[in-house]
């Protein structure tokens, strides 16, 4: 991960790391946990912002510049989000 908007995963570490050994090691655990149960989850919301961005009238240029990745990212972001949602109705 190369942010942190917010400060949430900094904000959950610090906390983790003030906690009793015992206590942060189950809590480490259970983030990761977590974190890796919702990767899917995680990905169709960021999906779903690059193609508000981009149904607004946001390039795709544009889009990847702001949120630092290629405009290639942006086109699979694009392609995972029409999928998806074609799925689910």
């Amino acid at each position: 991960m190369t942010s942190d908007p917010g400060g949430l995963v900094a904000t959950t570490v610090a906390s983790i790391e003030q906690m009793p050994a015992l206590e942060r090691a189950l809590s480490a655990a259970a983030f990761i946990a977590a974190v890796q149960g919702e990767d899917r989850r995680i990905a169709r919301i960021r999906w779903a912002a690059i193609a508000e961005l981009h149904s607004e009238g946001m390039a795709m240029a544009e889009i990847a510049e702001r949120i630092g990745v290629t405009p290639g990212a942006v086109d699979l972001a694009l392609q995972s989000h029409h999928r998806g949602a074609a799925s689910r109705s």
